[in-house]
């Protein structure tokens, strides 16, 4: 798994650029990835991390909602 963070603005066309660094190491090579929406921020995850993630996400919201 590959942490940091980065800043970027929206272009005209509503895109943001994801650093060479980020696309090279981060996102492994993918080319789909899930742009979660957290507050002030985007999580980027890999369909393979997100997949694995998602038994911890949905105990954790039947937890948080019941």
């Amino acid at each position: 798994m590959f942490l940091g963070t980065f800043t970027s603005k929206i272009d005209a066309r509503g895109r943001i650029l994801i650093p060479e660094e980020f696309r090279r190491h981060g996102l492994e090579g993918e080319t789909e990835v899930f742009c979660v929406g957290c507050g002030d921020h985007l999580e980027i995850w890999t369909q393979e991390a997100w997949a694995k993630e998602q038994p911890r996400m949905k105990k954790f919201l039947d937890k948080v909602l019941n």
